[in-house]
């Protein structure tokens, strides 16, 4: 398994960040380069009511066979952040390449790295969390069985114990109807994603924060012991060392009224 992460900026054409069909169009040719196998269709939604107006934007994930590649794209401020987890070896060369060509960003000002999930360790990157957003956490975990209904309470549950966000549902299924091979479960936050592929043949599961907020993660893998048991492995990495807070416009292209706010979050009174 590797994680290879990029935070963009300086994006050249910040209509595309904020257009749902041109976005799930580069997903899948994304996963289509890489020989990655999409096991459902790309979930999009887009983040116009948050309550800081110029994160406006677009979320997206495509779940892949024991990965996903995310997106979340700020068009108000010229950025966008992506994660990928993929089973196999990591091009990153290859990779900045392909967001190069379909989300264009400037390379001197972002930052790019990959961390393989095959080396278990228990490592916290050092950091000034006045200088970061937000730590990414990936933690390693080997049980004898998990099953949908305790995947998707450990997601909705631990959103509510790190005070994250929600802004869709757990997301659980099988990467296919026979023979399957991992479980997998995502749920989408205002602050990024936290997402679990769990290997059926090695009892293996991947566990993963993807953050743009400081949160407790040492408190939150006590959490996930609970359900998941001891980790094998619990690494720390900062994100956001390149970000600013200052944005290229002062209004939203899509305002939102009050009533119609109200409107896209009833949902939240089921989770």
């Amino acid at each position: 398994m590797n994680h290879y992460v990029l935070d963009a900026y300086g994006a050249k054409n910040t209509n595309d960040l904020f257009d749902i069909r041109y976005i799930n169009q580069a997903l899948n040719l994304i996963a289509l380069d890489l020989n990655l196998k999409p096991i459902a269709p790309a979930f999009l939604l887009p983040y116009d009511h948050g309550v800081v107006p110029v994160d406006n934007g677009v979320s997206s994930y495509l779940l892949l066979k024991g990965g996903h590649i995310t997106i979340h794209t700020f068009p108000l401020r010229s950025c966008y952040f992506v994660d990928v987890l993929m089973p196999q070896s990591c091009d990153v060369k290859l990779i900045n390449q392909l967001f190069q060509k379909h989300f264009p960003f400037e390379p001197k000002s972002s930052l790019s790295l990959n961390e393989s999930r095959k080396e278990l360790s228990f490592k916290i990157q050092s950091f000034q969390p006045s200088e970061v957003f937000g730590p990414h956490v990936l933690g390693t975990f080997q049980l004898p069985s998990l099953t949908m209904e305790t995947l998707s309470s450990l997601l909705e549950s631990l959103i509510a114990d790190i005070q994250m966000t929600p802004i869709t549902r757990a997301q659980v299924m099988l990467d296919q109807r026979l023979s399957p091979t991992y479980l997998t479960g995502f749920i989408m936050i205002a602050e990024s994603h936290i997402s679990v592929h769990y290997h059926l043949a090695s009892k293996t599961a991947y566990f993963d924060i993807f953050s743009c907020k400081m949160f407790d993660y040492q408190a939150t893998q006590k959490l996930v012991e609970k359900v998941l048991g001891k980790a094998q492995s619990w690494k720390v990495i900062v994100r956001g060392e390149k970000h600013s807070l200052s944005s290229t416009r002062s209004k939203t292209p899509f305002p939102v009224s009050g009533k119609t706010k109200k409107a896209l979050n009833r949902w939240k009174e089921a989770s």
